[in-house]
């Protein structure tokens, strides 16, 4: 008879791992969207809408959704968001859930939604696990060369923006790419350090979103390999750990010498924040909570399947996150 403490431990563990190799999400994913894919690249220039396109980075062919808004005017520059889609996902379906393309035509802004690699599709968050051998850092800078050569882009205003395995891509390029990322978005992301630690030549802002209720990334972090067993913890002994969302937000806070004591702000219904003020270089720290939310993007579209959870209205992420990125430009911009 198996005693009932097993399946404390064995039945969240189950639920992580099958989210996170895609058994699961994909479907929820992928039917959200069957329109526009990166298997559809065009040439010449830019128009507004929805077009893909292919660059080459590291010899590898990669591809990317770009949205140009009604309002594209290629005399003036223009900010961008550079959005990455979660695990198992793909840039249409991104696009769909997030409607960064709503408020790109009402604020005149460039989208861009990068495609991962492998299958399923994912983003290389997790260097030290061997989760990808590709340069997605490297990726990313490529398409921000690429995207100042084809677009007129406002340097000084480039923003990276992610959802779970996405969202963690985006917390690397922070460490990483910070001479050239002027503000970051996060949502419900599994963060880990980057191997050699997260080390950015500047302050970065930061704004990230996290629900109580998500059963794939857990706002408490994890750190499921220790009931995994002995012959196995070895080959998994970083694939599933990642730091509670207060804790890395905390972190951030401190890397950008911010008064350590938060600001609460005003609730939102369900939604809680806190802000990290008084920042080097002006760059704050806002994170907010979503009580009984899930894994979802807040005020998104409505994903299905009970593991996804609750999508919270009380709050629109893209929305809050666009107001913070207008207000943290790239001072000194190459």
């Amino acid at each position: 008879m198996i005693k009932k403490c097993c399946f404390v431990i064995i039945i969240p563990i189950a639920i992580s791992i099958i989210c996170l190799l895609g058994i699961l999400i994909p479907l929820s994913f992928r039917a959200l969207s069957s329109e526009r894919t990166c298997q559809e690249p065009v040439d010449g220039f830019p128009q507004p809408g929805t077009t893909a396109h292919i660059i080459t980075s590291n010899g590898l062919k990669r591809c990317y959704l770009l949205y140009l808004p009604t309002g594209y005017d290629p005399s003036k520059p223009v900010p961008v968001v550079i959005s990455f889609h979660g695990f198992a996902s793909i840039p249409s379906g991104h696009a769909a859930i997030t409607r960064w393309n709503a408020v790109a035509d009402s604020e005149n802004f460039v989208v861009v939604y990068p495609q991962g690699t492998g299958f399923p599709l994912r983003w290389n968050s997790f260097p030290s696990a061997s989760w990808s051998s590709v340069d997605d850092i490297a990726f990313t800078r490529d398409l921000i060369i690429e995207l100042e050569d084809s677009l007129t882009v406002d340097k000084s205003r480039i923003y990276i923006s992610g959802f779970s395995n996405g969202g963690a891509m985006a917390h690397n390029l922070a460490c990483e790419l910070s001479n050239s990322i002027a503000a970051v978005g996060i949502i419900a992301a599994p963060v880990t350090e980057p191997s050699g630690g997260c080390h950015p030549s500047r302050p970065v802002p930061v704004i990230a979103f996290h629900g109580t209720d998500d059963l794939i990334v857990n706002y408490y972090g994890a750190n499921l390999n220790y009931s995994l067993g002995n012959a196995r913890k070895n080959s998994l002994s970083n694939s599933f750990l990642y730091l509670p969302a207060s804790k890395w937000i905390e972190r951030w806070s401190q890397r950008n010498r911010c008064d350590p004591v938060p600001e609460h702000l005003p609730p939102l219904g369900h939604v809680i924040g806190i802000r990290y003020k008084d920042c080097a270089d002006s760059a704050e720290v806002i994170f907010y909570t979503i009580l009984g939310a899930g894994h979802t993007w807040p005020g998104g579209r409505t994903l299905p399947g009970w593991l996804v959870g609750e999508t919270s209205a009380e709050i629109d992420a893209s929305a809050e996150m666009w107001a913070f990125f207008n207000n943290h430009p790239l001072n000194n911009a190459p």
